[in-house]
């Protein structure tokens, strides 16, 4: 994680605008020796991913291993679907993938606006992931099947090992 405190607004709803964050502070501890949860660097990996494919995450991930599963839609349906952000001087969460700025009705991460999306509401990638015990029984499922559901490879065996491995000693 980066030594500094951020207001938890800034730090959920606009953590585009710290891109600089690893120039500007120095880490906690040497990579592999402790363990510091952060949404900020599963974002980062969010944005580079949708910089070299052109696609967003969420769309990508269900298309690919959730809807082949049988994961509904609505597990990215949440409480921040309605929050309204109509302050000219706020961030835009409607845009994508401008960012932009001006109002919009909701965070939403994937289309131009709340009907335009099927697949949910969020810009936060490391949050609001609603399923329930059974979606999380296909998910263990699949890892105990090294990233195979029926008989096509969803997930590559040699990720979920590396996923899963012990990094911090």
């Amino acid at each position: 994680g980066y030594r500094g405190a951020f207001q938890l607004y800034e730090y959920c709803f606009g953590w585009w605008k710290f891109a600089g964050i690893p120039d500007q502070h120095q880490l906690l501890f040497a990579p592999g020796t402790d363990f510091n949860y952060s949404n900020y660097g599963l974002e980062l990996v969010a944005l580079a991913m949708r910089n070299i494919s052109g696609e967003e995450v969420g769309p990508y991930l269900y298309d690919r291993v959730l809807k082949p599963m049988g994961l509904p839609l609505e597990l990215r349906r949440n409480a921040y679907q309605l929050m309204p952000y109509q302050d000219e001087n706020e961030w835009n969460f409607g845009v994508e993938p401008g960012w932009g700025r001006g109002g919009s009705l909701g965070c939403n991460a994937y289309g131009a606006d709340g009907s335009a999306s099927p697949y949910g509401y969020n810009s936060i990638v490391g949050s609001t992931f609603r399923c329930t015990a059974r979606d999380f029984a296909r998910l263990g499922y699949l890892w105990l099947r090294g990233g195979r559901w029926g008989n096509r490879q969803l997930v590559p065996a040699g990720w979920l090992r590396q996923a899963t491995r012990r990094f911090v000693r």
